[in-house]
């Protein structure tokens, strides 16, 4: 698989008018200031001497914009000369707090790239189909950094929930009906009948679009398998964990081995049972033994914990089982 080590951080290929970009100083001009853009795989850009600052004298251009370091810069204008695009940046309009936020902006965006990169590698998909899937429609649909809506396995789930668990208002049903013409208090009462006709005409459609939203997902379901499925591998925080605690204590002259056999069987039923799951089992201290059980269906979960107290309950005669806890 080709190693990727620069990448466009975001949909759009280069940056608009207004638009902030981090960049790093790489060469120093009598006129100008030459950098490259980080977020947009190294394009060059300019800054003019005129736009790095709002000091009348510099006693050193060097200390202003030194070479090898980053900054934060607005983009001024983007004009195409023989085939080139050529980026101008300012940043002398910039205060420190607009600097801040959006560097921190940046080493988020630049840790979602990682992230992209690890789902890429471990699915053996290209990073442009993963980026266009996960990372370009959280920009695009997210309020805010989508490092922050995704950080966390729980926020994915609810982020799921919230989509899917929308309700509806019911509205009353109303009957039909005829418009007369008449005069006085006839007509009145038309007019009452024309306006509650035009209200629940009014609420259905509302509901045909409340439908419609309800049923855009920002994400297809491979996607977010995808961010909880590696989700602890890079943030190292667990996507759904159960673990069982139990005690095993055989009397038979073989114990030993009636032991292993029963944790074996009980291993390889559990892998064949549920297939989205993932098991290891562990001798905590004798005779006390551990099971954690982790995968992204919290439904598969709780049903592996019953499949194992019932197994474990019925194993054999020469095996005391005694469950102490779950968690």
């Amino acid at each position: 698989m080709e190693i990727i080590t620069k990448f466009q951080y975001y949909s759009k290929v280069l940056p608009e008018p207004g638009d902030k970009v981090v960049f790093e100083y790489i060469k120093l001009e009598e006129t100008l200031v030459r950098v490259k853009l980080l977020e947009y795989v190294d394009h060059e850009g300019i800054i003019l001497l005129k736009e790095l600052t709002r000091m009348k004298n510099v006693s050193s251009l060097h200390k202003l914009c030194p070479i090898g370091h980053i900054g934060v810069g607005e983009v001024l204008s983007t004009e195409l000369k023989d085939s080139d695009t050529y980026i101008f940046i300012s940043v002398k309009n910039l205060t420190k707090d607009e600097v801040t936020q959006y560097l921190e902006y940046y080493h988020k965006s630049k840790k979602l790239l990682s992230f992209m990169k690890r789902i890429s590698v471990s699915s053996k998909k290209s990073l442009l189909e993963v980026c266009e899937s996960i990372s370009w429609k959280l920009y695009e649909k997210c309020h805010g950094h989508p490092l922050d809506f995704i950080d966390h396995p729980d926020k994915i789930l609810k982020l799921e929930e919230k989509r899917d668990g929308e309700e509806v208002e019911e509205v009353e049903e109303v009957e039909e009906v005829e418009v007369e013409v008449g005069v006085g208090v006839e007509e009145d009462k038309n007019v009452e009948k024309l306006e509650k006709l035009e209200k629940v005409e009014n609420v259905e459609n509302v509901e045909n679009v409340e439908n419609v939203e309800k049923s855009k997902r920002i994400l297809t379901t491979e996607a977010e398998n995808f961010l909880l499925m590696y989700h602890e591998q890079f943030f190292g925080k667990l996507i759904r964990q159960k673990v069982i605690r139990f005690g095993l204590i055989s009397y038979a002259s073989d114990g030993v081995f009636v032991l292993k056999k029963v944790l074996i069987q009980l291993r390889d039923s559990l892998e064949k049972r549920f297939e989205k799951i993932s098991v290891s089992l562990n001798l905590r201290d004798i005779p006390i033994y551990e099971i954690c059980l982790k995968s992204i269906d919290v439904e598969v979960l709780n049903s592996s914990v019953e499949y194992i107290i019932n197994e474990l309950n019925d194993s054999n005669k020469c095996v005391l089982f005694k469950h102490i806890v779950t968690k």
